[in-house]
């Protein structure tokens, strides 16, 4: 299961009401591996770049998307922000 802090949900929410696009989600990637572990993606999309397979999290506020192949690995991680 994707679990994000609290404090990782407050700032989605924050950057959320700068962007002038309303019904964005949070698309969750994974773009590889480098030498400290995986590499993420994270950007705002909208309705229209929602795929039919990915799995969604409703994260209390806005959704979370996560891609066919990143979801075996980044369901089981927090998003979290420092």
């Amino acid at each position: 299961m994707l679990t994000i802090t609290d404090a990782a949900k407050k700032k989605v929410l924050a950057l959320l009401e700068g962007e002038e696009q309303k019904d964005l989600a949070l698309r969750v990637a994974i773009r590889g591996r480098g030498p400290g572990g995986f590499r993420y993606e994270l950007q705002f999309v909208g309705a229209g770049e929602r795929g039919a397979e990915d799995t969604v999290v409703n994260a209390g506020g806005f959704d979370v998307l996560v891609d066919p192949d990143s979801a075996p690995i980044e369901m089981s991680s927090p998003i979290s922000n420092p």
